[in-house]
């Protein structure tokens, strides 16, 4: 009999319903079974990845941000993975690697902060390579979008018009189990930087939780303040691009987060 880490009554029920857990985010963060702790990640993850969101409250969900994101007079894009895409890599769980789920209903979900981020980090790019010479902050329409940080008594700060929305999965969000295999454990174990690479130490395997391939999110851009279309869309436009070309979440440099425009929600 599997046993749970939790109070007796409690592992009881869970030992009892767990099976009919319709929240994938719930097994991952709360309901740690003991196999994990013998070190059977990849059987807990392939549980995880069995359990289906309920359908119901996704569509419930879905029907109140597309309410509030009409009241914001948000932009609003579909943008599917082009590949795997995994966020929340750096959370601290017992698989050791992380993964962001609704809180709530345990859907998949980016948050609205990163993609603010990776719109942020397109147009600083963008920007560096149009105008070397100057700060981002000091460009009006950059100002606009993302704010101004105050120097001092030289200058009062902003808030930025632009509302990054978090992106929800309009598919189901199908996971998979990938595996990354460190070569150098004791190296990036080692806090005091006393261990160099070497090819003596065993590499292990750590297998987490991606989104496949194919999966179409919704993404949507709000404002406000005094109106600027012209800033606001171009919030939509850095966004857009940012998840074409610097792609979202972790491991965009293995290929990771790559998503692809696919039209209006």
């Amino acid at each position: 009999m599997t046993r749970y880490p939790l109070p007796s009554d409690t592992r009881a029920a869970l030992q009892q319903y767990a099976h009919k857990c319709q929240n994938p985010g719930l097994l991952f963060e709360r309901y740690t079974p003991e196999f994990l702790h013998s070190g059977d990640k990849q059987k807990a993850l392939e549980n995880i990845q069995r359990c289906k969101p309920d359908q119901q409250a996704m569509d419930a969900y879905r029907a109140r941000l597309r309410a509030l994101v009409r009241a914001a007079d948000a932009i609003t894009f579909q943008a599917q993975t082009d590949w795997r895409f995994v966020t929340g890599l750096g959370r601290n769980t017992p698989f050791e690697v992380g993964f962001t789920f609704h809180r709530l209903y345990g859907f998949p979900v980016i948050p609205g902060s990163g993609l603010k981020g990776l719109a942020r980090a397109w147009a600083y790019f963008r920007l560096k390579e149009e105008q070397p010479d100057c700060e981002s902050e000091e460009d009006p329409l950059f100002a606009a979008v993302f704010g101004r940080a105050s120097k001092g008594d030289e200058s009062e700060g902003s808030v930025g018009g632009a509302v990054f929305f978090e992106a929800i999965p309009l598919d189901e969000p199908e996971l998979e189990v990938d595996v990354m295999t460190p070569h150098f454990p004791d190296y990036y174990s080692d806090k005091k930087n006393r261990v160099p690479p070497s090819d003596d130490q065993d590499p292990v395997p750590i297998p987490f939780l991606t989104i496949k391939d194919g999966v179409r999110f919704g993404f949507a851009v709000g404002w406000r303040g005094a109106s600027n279309p012209k800033a606001h869309t171009q919030a939509v436009e850095w966004l857009k691009a940012g998840l074409e070309n610097l792609g979202a979440g972790g491991k965009t440099a293995a290929g990771y987060g790559y998503f692809e425009i696919v039209g209006g929600q």
